[in-house]
């Protein structure tokens, strides 16, 4: 019991500090120099202060350190990587770096974080040492990025993240019995600076997270998922950020086929087509939190029949897109043709 209330205590610490540093952000941030104007990309329609972000790994890193001290090596990288990741896209917000500068950075980051793994860590044995850790940086240089993509609407990229990381620490004191892993103090720091921040992020937004926050935030979650991974539970490292990944995903795919730019800004995400078709930011995270409730509770049955329940939060999060796909697809249907003939 006593555990329990010294992580209860971690949550509601970083989720109240979090509020407190973001409230203090919007009100510094208020002049014009630092909002962002809506253009015709925008899912917002007045100019909101950018930079929350910063308020989250703030916050993230100070929990951390106050709970545990001095941190292992792994935990230590792991924050530094974060910090990393946070000021060079807060510097790139004002000051535009190269966007392969940019993946430069995150591919070291990644990188040091993965040399951190014991070489005896083997996810995919079967495969050179090598290639496997060059599939999973790729795979994690992938997360942080569709964070950063998916993070269009009021409170959906806040919402995810509280929502994995909970996730995380659920399994890991729930189905693997590990209440002191470093991994649950990571998972519940994450959540409370999220769920802080989301406060002020909440439809109508007063502050947006910026690329200060979302990029750091899929690094970290990143992180913990390979640890979920590493414990044997990779189904559950899989299920759990789903949503995000199967909407940053098809929606990729989609517009390499159409012939598009990927890198170019876009409002064609499942979710954004949705609020464009008429769902409020609120009805589509709200919806989201849901099917993401289904998935932890499947991470949680992952070990027993890891094909089963992984092909359930597959079909999951197919639901969850197809809905989002069939709202925008009849408000399509109901606006007037402008076809000449």
């Amino acid at each position: 019991m006593g555990q329990i209330v010294q992580l209860a205590v971690v949550f509601v610490c970083s989720l109240l500090l979090a509020w407190a540093l973001t409230g203090l952000l919007v009100r510094a941030l208020r002049s014009a120099a630092h909002k962002q104007i809506a253009n015709d990309r925008s899912m917002h329609t007045l100019p909101t202060p950018v930079g929350g972000g910063l308020a989250i790994i703030a916050t993230f890193v100070v929990i951390m350190l106050t709970v545990r001290g001095l941190p292992s090596p792994a935990v230590a990288t792991m924050l530094s990587g974060a910090v990393v990741l946070s000021l060079v896209s807060a510097i790139d917000h004002y000051r535009p770096l190269w966007p392969a500068t940019r993946l430069a950075v995150q591919g070291l980051v990644v990188t040091v974080s993965l040399a951190m793994l014991p070489e005896q860590a083997r996810l995919l044995p079967d495969l050179p040492w090598w290639l496997e850790r060059l599939g999973l940086a790729l795979a994690w240089l992938w997360l942080i990025n569709l964070t950063n993509f998916m993070d269009g609407i009021d409170g959906i990229a806040g919402a995810e993240g509280a929502a994995v990381a909970l996730g995380v620490a659920v399994l890991f004191v729930i189905r693997l019995a590990l209440p002191g892993a470093a991994e649950v103090d990571v998972a519940l720091a994450l959540a409370g600076a999220c769920l802080g921040y989301l406060v002020w992020n909440w439809a109508p937004a007063r502050i947006f997270m910026g690329d200060a926050g979302s990029i750091p935030i899929g690094f970290v979650l990143g992180w913990l998922l390979l640890q979920v991974a590493q414990t044997g539970a990779w189904a559950a490292a899989i299920i759990l950020p789903l949503l995000f990944v199967a909407d940053a995903s098809l929606t990729l795919l989609r517009r390499l086929l159409h012939g598009e730019k990927p890198w170019q800004p876009h409002r064609s995400h499942f979710y954004q087509r949705a609020v464009q078709a008429g769902a409020s930011p609120p009805e589509v995270v709200g919806f989201m939190t849901a099917c993401n409730a289904a998935l932890i509770l499947f991470s949680l049955y992952a070990a027993q029949r890891p094909l089963s329940v992984l092909a359930a939060g597959v079909f999951v999060a197919c639901v969850f897109l197809f809905i989002l796909a069939q709202r925008a697809g009849a408000t399509a249907a109901r606006r007037p043709s402008t076809t000449t003939k």
